[in-house]
């Protein structure tokens, strides 16, 4: 569908050029909004299929609570090692010159 779109608009290219009132521009416009509705739905599936393969790999690799559990796991060993606070491993700003 994609290519359809675009071969109708290279079409169109030269003869908006040479003859503008040859084109249907309703035509044009009809074939832009499908472009554009395309465009969206399909990224945004995708987007969607992403996020579900995530979510499972996720799970897979964290456990039940995923990211949420292991950031908590995560959180309590650098307590317990004192490394909580990452501000004491942060070098003070240069002096100005």
């Amino acid at each position: 569908m994609i290519r359809r779109c675009l071969l109708l608009y290279a079409a169109a290219v030269p003869r908006l050029r040479t003859k503008p009132g040859s084109i249907d521009v309703a035509a044009l416009r009809r074939t832009g909004e499908l472009f554009r509705t395309f465009g969206e739905d399909y990224h945004e599936k995708q987007l969607e299929e992403a996020h579900e393969e995530f979510e499972d790999i996720e799970k897979k690799t964290f456990g039940r609570d995923g990211f949420e559990d292991a950031e908590k796991k995560i959180s309590g060993f650098e307590e317990a090692f004192g490394i909580a606070d990452i501000a004491q491993f942060t070098p003070p700003p240069p002096p100005k010159l």
